[in-house]
């Protein structure tokens, strides 16, 4: 196992469920100041000559974090292993939404190794404390500049870290006290801040890793994102990323309601005299304070940069045209050629005119958004709408005015977002106006051609021999039959499910049941050493034993080169396997051969 840098360390570090210490640490240290407040007096507010300092326990952005950084912590972990769990050196299972995209490549391992050496970088660990660094300089020069050269204090930043004004404690012992007090703002912006960064890395390596043929050296495509044009959902295969993109907006949301509070409660409220009309000009917009302080505007600065990042998977359309991008021709043909393998690309050097309009067709039914350009359309107004609450939190008692401003804060957020998804259309329709026009017409003429599968298929395999191959078959059938009656157990078994109870369910459900055989799958071995296939409790087994059992239809398809088990390799209860005819499926001609698997499962629907 190689060494990282320590800032990779830290990354894994803060991203590991399992270091459950680090939770009292963090208490422990947020405990601190606040036992330093009770020893130096500085707990409880205080008047001085007509002026209230404000005590350590009388402010609720310090004190409190003795619950809140644990949390906060606990939080982020939970949420960023849903997004990529990358603490283990060894692939988890399941594994993380992206690497379930590499569809062609048979090792998710190597997959993994690649997300987690990326996000792991040392850049992703030292930007945050870096940008941290910075915001604590910004935060503090006034209050440094107190200390130093007695700068006079401005209205209502009389509190705890300046009470040597007052005579309570030294300058020396309330300069220590704020050191350790700021210490606990520093954590919070750091683990903020590697928040984005965390995204940043994520997202940033889900584009780079989009096949792009001017950027991909032949023979290395197994290592990149194909899109699949022919996806059902309309989201070029990136469904099974779903966990990873919607988690981010809910992440989103949930950061931005936080933000929302902060604001709230900092800006200047509005005179109760102040109407709608006084409300809308621009002079009564300019007596309130909207950002009082450095913090403030750092936080709405944040979050529209988290905005901006959370967005970024939608560029995937446009990545030809973006900075760095390989392409000096933006001509239909080419931009189209530029996301699809050779393998997919199957029209020679010169394609007719109906290739390439069927082709666009199929590249502009598919969405913007990886989920979907629904979701989309949703993430880009409320994102839109919680960054103008932002930007402009209207502070009144009077609940009309409020409700108001909050709808016309709405009717903007619905036309910026319309808006934005015009320019990514027209940024498409510079290259050709058919790459945003999905023609119906096309799309049902060639859906006609299709082979379409009418009943359930249910598609085993061993993890440990096959599991890239399954999903890529998972995949490939969907263009053929609607996913949702294709179960495989990686993504259509949930935590707490009933393991055996859901297999026999689906089987009993299926019409078709796909045994996936590699070329270790009869001979793959437990920790104690005996084949798989001999023990009564392997769940392959069992599956394939059940479709037996109800007379299912059983295909056992090759993969990897694989041959049928013999017969002196199979339990009694599955013996009947070695008499069903198999079907290979090559790396070659993967498409021809699934496309002759869904005609063989189709004739007998």
């Amino acid at each position: 196992m190689k060494t990282r840098p320590i800032l990779s360390r830290m990354t894994l570090a803060a991203l590991d469920r399992s270091r459950h210490r680090d939770y009292w640490l963090l208490m422990l240290v947020c405990g601190f100041p606040s036992l330093l407040a009770v020893v130096f007096g500085v707990g409880a507010s205080f008047e001085s000559e007509g002026f209230i300092y404000v005590g350590w326990f009388d402010r609720y952005n310090f004190w409190p974090m003795v619950i809140v950084l644990p949390l906060a912590l606990w939080v982020l972990r939970r949420t960023f292993s849903r997004i990529a769990f990358i603490s283990p050196p060894d692939v988890p299972d399941p594994p993380p939404p992206l690497v379930m995209l590499f569809r062609s490549n048979p090792s998710p391992q190597k997959v993994y190794d690649l997300l987690r050496d990326w996000i792991c970088s040392p850049k992703v660990m030292g930007i945050a404390l870096l940008i941290s660094i910075g915001i604590q300089v910004a935060d503090l020069s006034e209050l440094v500049s107190v200390y130093l050269f007695d700068t006079p204090l401005r209205a209502g930043e009389f509190d705890w870290s300046v009470m040597y004004q007052a005579g309570l404690l030294s300058k020396t012992t309330n300069m220590i006290f704020c050191f350790f007090a700021y210490i606990l703002q520093f954590l919070m912006t750091t683990l903020g801040i590697f928040g984005i960064t965390f995204l940043t890395a994520h997202n940033l390596f889900f584009l780079n890793r989009i096949y792009q043929r001017s950027r991909v050296v032949a023979g290395e495509e197994e290592n990149y994102i194909t899109l699949d044009l022919e996806d059902v959902n309309r989201c070029f295969g990136f469904r099974a990323a779903n966990n990873a993109f919607n988690t981010q907006v809910i992440a989103l949301g949930i950061a931005g309601i936080v933000i929302l509070t902060s604001r709230f409660s900092n800006v200047t409220a509005i005179d109760d005299s102040m109407g709608l009309q006084d409300l809308l000009s621009w002079s009564s917009l300019a007596e309130i304070s909207f950002f009082p302080d450095i913090g403030q505007t750092l936080l709405a600065i944040g979050w529209f940069l988290t905005l901006f990042i959370v967005s970024s998977p939608a560029l995937v359309k446009l990545l030809p045209r973006l900075p760095g991008g390989g392409l000096s021709e933006l001509s239909i043909g080419v931009y189209l050629r530029e996301f699809l393998t050779d393998e997919q690309w199957r029209y020679g050097e010169n394609p007719s005119e109906k290739q390439i309009n069927l082709i666009a067709a199929k590249f502009a039914r598919n969405g913007f958004w990886p989920t979907g350009d629904n979701r989309a359309s949703q993430l880009f107004f409320f994102s839109f709408w919680v960054f103008l609450v932002i930007l402009y939190p209207i502070r009144t008692n009077d609940v009309s005015l409020l409700v108001v401003s909050l709808i016309v804060l709405g009717v903007i957020a619905f036309g910026l977002r319309s808006v934005l998804l015009k320019l990514l259309n027209s940024s498409l329709s510079y290259v050709d106006e058919r790459l945003t026009d999905p023609r119906p017409d096309l799309l049902l003429e060639d859906e006609d051609k299709l082979i379409r599968i009418r009943g359930k298929v249910f598609i085993s395999y061993r993890r440990e021999d096959s599991l890239a191959y399954a999903r890529l078959l998972k995949q490939s059938l969907a263009t053929h039959m609607d996913e949702s009656r294709i179960f495989m157990d990686l993504t259509d078994i949930h935590a707490g499910d009933d393991f055996v109870t859901t297999l026999e369910s689906a089987i009993a459900e299926c019409d078709t049941l796909i045994a996936v055989i590699g070329p270790q799958w009869s001979s793959c071995k437990g920790p104690d050493g005996q084949r798989r296939l001999e023990k009564g409790d392997d769940f392959v087994r069992l599956e394939i034993a059940t479709a037996l059992t109800e007379e299912k239809l059983l295909i056992p398809v090759l993969v990897g080169n694989a041959s049928m088990p013999r017969a002196e390799e199979l339990s009694a209860d599955i013996a009947a396997l070695w008499r069903r005819h198999a079907r290979e499926l090559s790396d070659s001609r993967w498409e021809y051969d699934v496309g002759e698997l869904a005609l063989a499962i189709s004739e007998k629907d």
